[in-house]
């Protein structure tokens, strides 16, 4: 996403209206693509500094070159020498120089040339090659202009989504993909059908947390990619900028492109999931457990846990477990709560398993029986006494 201070915008009555480019930026990116590749191979120093001049010579707003910088520069790699490794290469020269106190540097570096048939010019260059500003620029893989330009767009919005307080997205198309991001990405997120598209998801944005803001924003950056990859949504979020609130409205029609497709064939959407479905499977428990497999209806809200767990035997016996990302408790005493109306009507119960690192503000409550915490481990042993008890 873009900092805040290369975010390009206006409001107007109220509504955020960011800058989109046209196709005299796709020129723009031209020019600035043919500089990147003409400087290949260059040292990341050379290259920033033959860049900066470069960027005078283009007689344009710094904010838009530097946005468009960032997103070009998403696509080059950086390089250090190999056979030898810069490191092993110092190895050898300290060892090299131990041996003999009266070696100079000079010595030194003509002994190491010779041990590894490098050219003695070279030696110095290699030596601190893995130094960040040293390292190789390569930019064989640089995106067409056009895409420069539908990824700033992107990186734009999601620079403007780090500064909301809530967001609503109604969705057509990608709905179960969506919904899988927001909880993998560990959004607060509630969801609802809707009366127009397919689905409703409302989400907590970074303005509205006290804790983890910055790290909560990338998520929901990571989320947008998925958003936009429906068919059809309408997003509609509340921002705080400058201390003024204003609303941005995006739909389809605004064409963002997302960085890949949202459709996920994964068997797991996380580490955590999957980590935790093998630790469960080695109890080897009358339990068995099913991913995804129940998608729950509770008056004007849907929900789809991420682990089902049903007992061999008795096989009526059937309780749904969510592995809970960024929360605060106001959010998880709703969800309990809901929960708990929907287990006296009959419906099976459900499992919370709340990472206590992600908590998102500063209160400190007690959560409820239903509610398992922890660290980076789901307790596995833990949620089987739970289902025992449950049983």
């Amino acid at each position: 996403m873009l900092p805040s201070r290369l975010l390009r915008f206006e409001v107007a009555d109220g509504f955020v209206e960011p800058r989109w480019l046209d196709v005299r930026h796709v020129r723009l990116a031209r020019r600035l693509l043919e500089r990147y590749r003409a400087l290949e191979g260059s040292t990341l120093n050379e290259f920033e500094i033959a860049l900066e001049n470069s960027n005078e010579a283009l007689d344009t707003d710094t904010r838009l070159l530097s946005g468009l910088r960032r997103v070009i520069e998403e696509s080059i790699e950086l390089s250090i020498p190999d056979d030898p490794t810069p490191r092993a290469l110092r190895e050898r020269l300290f060892v090299l120089a131990a041996r003999s106190r009266t070696l100079n540097v000079e010595e030194s570096l003509t002994r190491a040339s010779e041990e590894f048939a490098i050219p003695p010019d070279e030696i110095g260059e290699r030596l601190y090659g893995d130094l960040r500003t040293n390292r190789r620029v390569h930019a064989s893989g640089l995106p067409t202009p056009t895409a420069v330009v539908r990824r700033y767009h992107l990186r734009l919005v999601q620079g403007l989504l780090l500064h909301a307080e809530r967001l609503r997205v109604d969705l057509r198309g990608c709905v179960r993909a969506s919904y899988r991001i927001a909880k993998l990405q560990g959004l607060i997120v509630t969801a609802r059908p809707d009366s127009d598209l397919d689905l409703c998801l409302e989400i907590s944005g970074p303005a509205s947390l006290l804790k983890r803001t910055r790290k909560y924003g990338y998520a929901l950056a990571k989320f947008l990619c998925a958003c936009v990859s429906a068919d059809r949504y309408r997003l509609e979020a509340r921002l705080l900028l400058g201390g003024e609130r204003a609303r941005l409205l995006l739909t389809e029609c605004d064409a963002l492109a997302p960085d890949v497709s949202a459709d996920r064939d994964d068997e797991f959407d996380s580490k955590l999931e999957k980590r935790f479905h093998s630790d469960f499977l080695r109890l080897n428990s009358d339990w068995e457990i099913l991913r995804e497999a129940n998608l729950i209806a509770y008056g004007a809200h849907v929900a789809i846990p991420d682990f089902t767990l049903r007992h061999r035997t008795r096989t009526d016996r059937i309780v749904d477990l969510e592995i809970v990302g960024f929360w605060t408790h106001d959010y998880l005493s709703r969800k309990l709560e809901i929960y708990g109306k929907v287990s006296k009507e009959g419906t099976r119960p459900l499992i919370l398993c709340v990472a206590d690192r992600l908590v998102c503000d500063s209160e400190s409550r007690e959560l409820g029986a239903d509610v398992i915490r922890f660290s980076t481990r789901v307790p596995v042993e833990q949620v089987l006494r739970r289902l025992e008890e449950l049983a």
